[in-house]
């Protein structure tokens, strides 16, 4: 598909495509087109907006991607699980090149009022589609440029629904996979999760993104719906090639009492925009958002996070650190938001980065934005290199230079790895 949209002759050849490309049926009406139109009208977002101000989609902006799923066939699924962290109790979904294969996942002894599967499959049953919710034609007009081209695009993704007052006993393992190319050229998958918890339910999400493919494209969208007193507790780790673009939003809608945790962890991408929505809009909710992104080389990883506090009574909690070398870029823009009704808020905020190189770069905005007057407030960021004290004295232990160096690197990311509760994402 031609995404440079930026003449007539273009928008006409890429609403073509998108007519000729059509994975899930349009059940909603016209929404798909609305979508697509609203893309348009937008265009790509790059530096000219402030919250893009140091992450320039140009280069994906020219790309021409052909929407290829290739074949599933021969695929060996130990060796793709070998690619995340080997295999660990859990209800597995996997999905390639963009698409569920039922094949290869593992849904067997799902509790009762639990239902897990294929979006586009929910989508394609006129029956089940009203369960997946989806913005009508009339909201497009209100949603950013890259989710109008996630929703226009999308070709699968899975829907979890938990009844209320069902906790799972293992996690729910999603592994999206992308393949060789094989010659078939830039492909782009375009991913859209739904996950609904019931009240007083529990949830564990895992997702992995991992590929063989050397120039590809996914985009994400995930929105949770998180029930009272319930509790969602979801972990990301991308490793995808370094030459792919992996644009993903996760939104969370949380009931009163709730608790959420995100923990995303990036090594992989060439261009990584990963972004994170809390409108905090009922009591009692705890939300906790952490995050370590590792980038060497070319690599720019950007991590955009937004928790909104309109109401009292609410926590909420961010942790984010970066690991950078060679000429890597990494940003990180935090907005904490405390409205003026949103009295008895606490919210932490904090950013450190670790700068490998001279070379690499990282743009930090923490930012504490409160019209509320009775509050407990912090946030802060650091930028440093590895102490030559620390790195003398472990070299005086008779540790070699390379080793000394990972060891005081890890030592400074295992702050958050050691608040990872899934065994085999932690170890691994």
């Amino acid at each position: 598909m031609m995404l440079d949209v930026t003449s007539e002759t273009d928008r006409q050849d890429a609403r073509s495509t998108l007519l000729d490309r059509d994975p899930v049926r349009d059940v909603h009406g016209s929404f798909r087109r609305a979508a697509f139109g609203q893309f348009v009208a937008r265009g790509w977002p790059g530096p000219q907006e402030e919250a893009w101000k140091y992450t320039s989609l140009a280069e994906l902006a020219k790309k021409r991607f052909v929407n290829d799923s290739g074949s599933s066939a021969g695929i060996d699924l130990h060796a793709l699980r070998a690619l995340c962290y080997g295999e660990f109790p859990c209800y597995e979904l996997v999905f390639v090149d963009g698409r569920f294969v039922e094949a290869l996942s593992n849904l067997s002894h799902l509790p009762e009022g639990v239902t897990a599967g294929s979006v586009a499959a929910f989508l394609d049953d006129a029956t089940r589609a009203a369960s997946v919710p989806l913005p009508s034609s009339s909201e497009v007009s209100e949603l950013s440029a890259m989710e109008a081209l996630n929703l226009a695009m999308m070709t699968d993704g899975m829907f979890l629904s938990i009844q209320s007052g069902t906790v799972l006993d293992r996690p729910v393992h999603l592994i999206f996979y992308t393949s060789a190319d094989q010659g078939r050229g830039p492909r782009d998958h375009h991913l859209r999760n739904v996950v609904k918890v019931g009240d007083g339910s529990g949830c564990t999400l895992v997702q992995s993104f991992v590929g063989h493919g050397d120039d590809y494209f996914t985009g994400v969208m995930t929105d949770v719906f998180v029930g009272e007193n319930a509790r969602f507790d979801h972990y990301k780790v991308q490793r995808e090639s370094v030459n792919a673009f992996h644009l993903a939003n996760l939104r969370l809608h949380v009931q009163r009492d709730a608790t959420v945790r995100s923990f995303c962890v990036h090594t992989g991408g060439k261009v990584v925009r990963d972004e994170i929505e809390a409108p905090l809009d009922a009591p009692g909710v705890t939300c906790h958002e952490y995050g370590l992104y590792s980038g060497a080389g070319d690599q720019h990883i950007d991590c955009h996070t937004v928790v909104d506090h309109r109401v009292p009574h609410c926590t909420s909690e961010q942790l984010y650190k970066g690991i950078l070398d060679g000429r890597a870029q990494g940003v990180f823009s935090g907005l904490v938001y405390v409205r003026h009704d949103a009295q008895k808020t606490e919210a932490h905020q904090k950013n450190k980065n670790l700068l490998l190189s001279a070379e690499a770069v990282v743009n930090a905005r923490p930012q504490l934005q409160i019209d509320a007057d009775d509050v407990k407030c912090t946030h802060g960021v650091a930028i440093g290199s590895l102490d030559a004290e620390q790195l003398f004295y472990l070299r005086s232990r008779g540790i070699g230079s390379e080793e000394a160096r990972d060891i005081l690197t890890y030592a400074f990311a295992s702050e958050l790895l050691s608040r990872i509760e899934v065994d085999a994402v932690r170890t691994d």
